[in-house]
């Protein structure tokens, strides 16, 4: 019950900024939400043995989306006692818990899934059919909010574990690549 109200209050705030669209943009919202997925994904036991950041990768060039995720990110507390970390680099894929995919990469999307398949990295995305396509949450536009869609296969087979509580507020959930 306690981790439904802390999703409620995260989606609710998430809700809360994207209706003040006039003053805030779209890619806030979706940085909101990146940075909160982290809180309800459960890492395989030794992705952490080395580190006590969680870091969340920008794949391609989206300006938006990177400087509404860096205020977002800087070092605070997650639920696991970690930290989130802002990071901004594409050759080191692996090193990323949180790998946003741009939609600048739309072209290169099967590959860079293809690279990360398996890997305990969480993919994101607001490239079209992003979970359908192999990805693990899409974020999709719906009116004037956000809404995100989760594939479970991708995630089961990553090795993470999402919370019970955000599938029930996911849009659609995906078994596996459509």
């Amino acid at each position: 019950m306690r981790y439904l109200a802390k999703l409620a209050f995260a989606l609710g705030l998430a809700a809360a900024i994207c209706t003040a669209s006039a003053q805030t943009p779209e890619e806030k919202l979706k940085a909101a939400l990146v940075y909160n997925f982290a809180k309800f994904i459960t890492w395989p036991g030794g992705a952490f043995a080395l580190q006590t950041y969680i870091t969340i990768c920008v794949v391609g060039k989206d300006g938006e989306i990177e400087e509404a995720i860096a205020p977002l990110a800087r070092p605070r507390r997650s639920r696991e006692g970690h930290r989130a970390a802002y990071d901004l680099r594409w050759g080191a894929l692996q090193g990323c818990e949180v790998a946003y995919i741009a939609r600048s990469e739309r072209s290169r999307l099967g590959g860079i899934l293809q690279s990360l398949s398996g890997s305990p990295v969480l993919t994101v995305s607001d490239v079209e059919n992003f979970a359908g396509s192999g990805g693990m949450i899409g974020l999709v536009s719906d009116g004037n909010k956000v809404v995100f869609e989760v594939n479970l296969g991708e995630i089961d087979k990553a090795g993470l574990k999402v919370n019970a509580q955000l599938l029930k507020v996911a849009k659609v959930v995906h078994k596996g690549k459509t």
